[in-house]
């Protein structure tokens, strides 16, 4: 062999000793080649999740490893123990449909490349509560129309409608009256607590029922584009907009916790629980739903 040509067999086996296998962005990693990858992609962070009915939107900071290929969507009933993959998508979003109103799921996301190497799953505790919720809900002035005076939150799986009662019904939470020139929304019977919100933009705004402030059995001075909250006889939360004020009723955009004693009624952000989870003595006890 000459000295040129064992040269050259010597610069092959040198080239093929150092084949290089950390690929990276500036190294196109051959298309089925995943023989040297072994590493997962980072861990998700900032989960967060948007209350619905019935679903829940989850949402993610796009994963900073170039080899991502997606990303895996857990649920569980606890915020331990084992968590079930319910759906795999390339976008930092998703959304969960079909779920049960008032029944709390706990969501986890991880990253996933294309070698089929996954990361843990996100450390975020990222829990919600699905709630009913409806727009364009009109009540009228009790004197008006006494049978459509009252709200029951509790009906809401018939729509609307099935919402409006007479307000002296036994299961009513708030009806609308009049006082001199303005209209109130008031407690239909004493053990239902009213909070006045404000001015808000949208109800998405208020996403926790807070523990202070109640006045049990109050009124509410009613204003265009003003929240208010109702902590029912029955121990639920329910949040309400009002979108139109007429001469003699009022239309209302609204949110329904079916969880009981659960303030939850938004967009949640981390956390190990609900802020607070609430019983009250009497609370729902039919002898003490006296009429205010």
């Amino acid at each position: 062999m000459t000295a040129r040509a064992l040269s050259a067999l010597m610069m092959i086996l040198l080239a093929v000793a150092c084949e290089v296998h950390n690929y990276g962005p500036d190294w196109p990693q051959p298309e089925n080649d995943c023989r040297y990858d072994h590493t997962a992609p980072g861990v998700p962070r900032g989960v967060q999740s948007v209350t619905g009915d019935g679903s829940v939107r989850l949402s993610w900071e796009p994963s900073p490893d170039y080899d991502t290929a997606g990303y895996g969507v857990y649920w569980n009933d606890t915020a331990g123990g084992y968590y079930t993959r319910i759906a795999t998508t390339t976008a930092t979003s998703y959304y969960v449909g079909s779920l049960s109103n008032g029944r709390t799921y706990y969501f986890a996301v991880d990253a996933f490349d294309r070698c089929g190497n996954s990361s843990d799953l996100s450390y975020e505790t990222v829990f919600d509560t699905p709630r009913p919720s409806g727009y364009g809900l009109r009540v009228w002035e009790v004197s008006v129309y006494p049978d459509e005076a009252g709200i029951d939150f509790s009906r809401y799986r018939s729509g609307n409608s099935a919402m409006i009662v007479p307000w002296d019904d036994n299961g009513a939470d708030i009806y609308l009256e009049r006082s001199g020139s303005s209209l109130f929304l008031s407690a239909a019977a004493m053990d239902t607590d009213v909070l006045p919100w404000g001015y808000v933009q949208s109800l998405d705004e208020i996403d926790i029922a807070p523990e202070h402030g109640w006045v049990p059995g109050g009124s509410m001075m009613v204003s265009q584009s003003h929240a208010y909250l109702v902590w029912t006889w029955d121990n639920r939360f329910a949040k309400i907009l009002v979108t139109r004020v007429g001469s003699d009723n009022v239309t209302l955009d609204w949110a329904y916790q079916t969880a009981e004693g659960n303030p939850e009624l938004a967009p949640q952000v981390g956390g190990d629980a609900p802020a607070f989870l609430v019983t009250k003595p009497l609370r729902g006890d039919a002898s003490y739903r006296e009429r205010s």
